[in-house]
C-alpha cells in the first residue's frame, strides 16, 4: 500500500535543520544522581516500520532500511531480555505503510513474534502507519491493546504501585482507523476542511507555523479521551502517585516540526501543566528524529529517534530507569542518553 506523505515527507528538510539546532543547544539539567532504590525499568522503542521490501528513501532523500529495521528489533529484544525490565514501550509506527497490503499479516505478525519473545510484556501505542495497513479493531488483537469503552486505543496501566503509565490515542479524532461515516472521522474530517484548505489534506502549503500540523496523516486527542485523562491524573494526584504519558504526535513544538504535532496539543498541554509534579514525562515517536525539552513546569518532552532510518549496523532504542527523584535513558546507537532529574 502506497502512502504518499508523511511526517519526514512535508518539510523534512526543516525538521532536520530543528533537529540540527537541538543538538546545538540542548535543555539545560539538573545534575540528576538517582537517590534511593531503583522502582522500574523498561524499554523504549520507536517507529520501527517493518515492511518486506527493499531499501528506499523519503521524497527528500533521506534513506530508509525496511527490512533491517527487523534486525534492529531482534537486537533491542536480545539486549532487554538480559536486564530487568519490567516492562517494553512501544511508540507507534509498529510497520510501515508501504508494506504490501496482502502482507500485512505477515508484516504485522514478523514484529508481534519478536516483542513476544520477552520475559515481559510490551505496551502499544497506534500510528498513522499501523492505520494504513490495518483496521484499528484488528490491531487491538495483534497488539493487545485493551481498548476504551469507545473503541480508541487509549489506556493505562501502573507496573509498580506508586506509578501510572498514560497510553494516550493520538488518532483517535482522524480519517484513519475509523470507518467512513464514523463521528471521529466526520469531525476530522470537518477539522481538516476548516483548516487545511489544500485539495490534498496531506499537504501543508500554505499554512504557516503550528497551522501546519492540521494534515490528514495527523490526528487528535477526543474530548471523552482528554476527560478521561484530566479524570485519571486527578485521581493518581489524591493518591501520591507520579505519571509518564505516551504518544505517538509529540504534543511539544519544541520537539517536532508543526506538521508533526498532535492536531489539539495545546489543550492536552494545558490538561498535564495542571497535574505538573504528577506527571513527570511525555515520550512521543512519529519524527524520526531524537528531540528532547522541558517546559515551564519541568515536565520532560522527548521524541525518540526512529529505527527505521538507521542503516545496517546502526541502532536506535533504549531503556529507562526509574528512581525515586528522577530517570535515567540508557540509549543505544542513535538513541540518545539523559539523566532527567524530577521536579518536587
Amino acid at each position: 500500500m502506497a502512502v504518499a506523505t508523511d511526517a519526514d515527507v512535508e518539510d523534512e528538510r526543516a525538521c532536520r535543520e530543528a533537529s540540527l539546532q537541538k543538538l546545538r543547544k540542548r535543555p539545560r539539567r539538573a545534575a540528576a544522581v538517582p537517590t534511593g532504590k531503583r522502582e522500574f525499568s523498561f524499554g523504549i522503542i520507536t517507529d520501527v516500520q517493518y515492511a518486506d521490501i527493499p531499501n528506499g528513501k523519503s521524497f527528500h532523500g533521506v534513506p530508509r532500511y525496511y527490512r533491517h529495521s527487523l534486525e534492529v528489533l531482534k537486537r533491542a529484544v536480545k539486549d532487554w531480555s538480559a536486564k530487568d525490565l519490567q516492562f517494553a514501550v512501544q511508540l507507534g509506527d509498529i510497520v510501515d505503510g508501504n508494506h504490501p497490503s496482502e502482507k500485512a499479516h505477515e508484516g504485522l505478525t514478523s514484529v508481534t513474534r519478536l516483542f513476544e519473545q520477552l520475559r515481559c510484556r510490551t505496551w502499544h501505542t497506534l500510528g498513522n502507519h499501523c492505520l494504513y495497513t490495518s483496521q484499528r479493531e484488528k490491531l487491538h488483537n495483534y497488539l493487545n491493546i485493551p481498548a476504551a469503552e469507545d473503541g480508541a486505543s487509549y489506556y493505562e496501566f501502573s507496573p509498580v504501585p506508586g506509578w501510572r503509565i498514560f497510553m494516550l490515542d493520538s488518532y483517535d479524532v482522524s480519517v484513519l482507523g475509523w470507518p467512513e461515516g464514523h463521528p471521529r472521522r466526520l469531525l476530522a474530517e470537518s477539522i481538516l476542511n476548516e483548516k487545511n484548505p489544500n485539495v490534498n489534506k496531506n499537504s501543508p502549503d500554505g499554512l504557516e507555523g503550528v497551522q501546519r500540523r492540521f494534515v490528514k496523516f495527523g490526528g487528535g486527542v477526543s474530548d471523552d479521551q482528554l476527560r478521561w485523562l484530566e479524570r485519571k491524573l486527578r485521581q493518581a494526584k489524591e493518591q501520591d502517585e507520579r505519571a509518564i504519558l505516551c504518544t505517538h504526535l509529540p504534543l511539544h513544538p519544541k520537539t517536532a516540526h508543526p506538521n508533526s504535532l498532535l492536531w489539539n496539543f495545546e489543550q492536552v498541554n494545558e490538561t498535564i501543566a495542571s497535574f505538573a509534579g504528577t506527571v513527570v514525562a511525555v515520550f512521543s515517536g512519529h519524527c524520526h528524529r531524537d528531540r528532547e525539552t522541558f517546559d515551564e513546569h519541568g515536565i520532560y518532552y522527548r521524541v525518540f529517534e526512529a529505527v527505521l532510518e538507521c542503516p545496517p549496523g546502526a541502532d536506535a532504542y533504549g531503556h529507562i530507569d526509574v528512581h525515586e527523584n528522577c530517570m535515567v535513558v540508557h540509549g543505544v546507537g542513535r538513541l540518545n542518553s539523559a539523566r532527567v532529574l524530577f521536579r518536587s
